[in-house]
């Protein structure tokens, strides 16, 4: 038996762990998997006690907000965490976050089985927990808080495995972490690609498309996601400001939550459609999406976006670079805003010679590749690998 180690009414159609864990959830159901366990359902009572602690604090200043987050993160880390379940009936136990390692290194004191582990964050744990507290202005809190590095250090240090979606969605580890190099030497490094439902679009193209005022002969640039360096949204904006001035019939369609602090094009044709519950009819009604990150693990909206047929533009960066790999015809990566600028006109060309369709191709990729099943499937093979060879050592 294998256990992964989120409660089970944590995971979500959501970003992080818990919508990666949602889609492999889905995928080992459909292909009746009954040997791998997750942790129990958390009690009604504790997320009742958490939703209320958030909606508490949800009415205090930032600086209130942050120094409570972190106290709780800090509380976490320090206490002694009993597990919900007998470790000792698992051959492997599978943590989805170093921190989750760190809490519970006691209860793993005495465990002989395989410890996995995948971080999930676009750059080194503690770098992200960092970036979130910078405007943290209690130094006490900042201080304690820098026992971050040696919680991630501890878990990949006891981790028996860790797993990544590709080798190039380390990349980002090696820039944020001058010490991953050496800790990297001694870790057991496996590699799994993650998997997705295909997304459907709940609205047509068309309708989107007169929602927003953009003439249905357009091309149509569209982007989703955090509006933040790290995702490359202000590289995103150089970007567009050079071709808004060379083509009067391209338009760049936005979603996600608007940052305030951060100057877009003000112009007709760059639309800020805010936060959205319907990414998907957004993505649909383009011609091309745009990832422009500045590190990435491996993003989920990439693989949501091949399921939708719709041709992408990547950073080469990060999880991005394994699509180089497969030479797909949809996928194209750019180094530079102004490679990122060539590849849009080009894109522009295309589509005005009606030659432009990549839809086949991508979905085809979606399909071989990235399906919920596919995912599940390649995770059996992953802990059965990780199983045996424990028992050969």
């Amino acid at each position: 038996m294998h256990l992964i180690h989120v409660p089970q009414n944590d995971l979500s159609p959501v970003g992080g762990p818990c919508g990666y864990l949602y889609n492999l959830k889905n995928g080992l159901d459909a292909i009746d998997c009954n040997e791998i366990d997750f942790l129990p359902a958390l009690p009604f009572a504790k997320r009742a006690i958490r939703k209320a602690s958030f909606l508490v604090h949800s009415h205090q200043s930032l600086e209130q907000k942050l120094e409570y987050r972190a106290d709780e993160l800090l509380t976490y880390l320090k206490r002694d965490n009993k597990p919900s379940v007998d470790y000792s009936r698992y051959r492997s136990i599978h943590f989805h976050a170093t921190r989750d390692l760190y809490a519970y290194r006691k209860s793993l004191e005495h465990y002989d089985g395989s410890v996995v582990l995948t971080s999930h964050t676009p750059c080194v744990p503690f770098d992200e927990v960092y970036e979130s507290y910078k405007r943290l202005t209690n130094k006490t809190v900042q201080s304690e808080l820098k026992i971050l590095e040696k919680v991630d250090e501890y878990a990949f240090q006891r981790a028996d495995v860790v797993v990544f979606p590709c080798k190039a969605a380390e990349e980002p580890y090696y820039h944020t972490w001058k010490r991953y190099s050496d800790i990297r030497k001694e870790m057991n490094v496996q590699y799994l690609l993650t998997g997705s439902p295909e997304v459907v679009a709940k609205s047509s193209s068309d309708l989107i498309r007169n929602q927003y005022s953009i003439p249905s002969d357009a091309f149509v640039v569209s982007f989703v996601g955090r509006h933040n360096d790290i995702k490359g949204y202000p590289d995103l904006i150089k970007i567009a400001k050079k071709v808004l001035s060379q083509r009067s019939d391209v338009y760049f369609l936005i979603a996600g939550k608007i940052n305030d602090t951060i100057d877009f094009p003000k112009s007709d044709r760059w639309i800020e459609a805010g936060w959205t519950n319907d990414p998907y009819s957004i993505i649909n009604a383009s011609d091309l999406f745009i990832l422009p990150n500045r590190e990435t693990y491996f993003d989920l909206v990439l693989i949501e976006v091949l399921s939708l047929g719709i041709p992408v533009l990547a950073s080469c960066t990060g999880g991005n670079k394994w699509f180089s790999s497969i030479n797909a015809p949809g996928i194209n990566l750019f180094k530079s805003e102004d490679e990122a600028i060539e590849s849009i006109f080009k894109a522009y060309a295309m589509y005005k010679m009606d030659s432009f369709c990549f839809t086949p191709s991508n979905k085809e990729i979606y399909r071989e590749y990235f399906t919920v099943n596919e995912f599940a499937r390649n995770y059996i093979r992953l802990i059965t690998t990780i199983q045996r060879d424990a028992n050969a050592d």
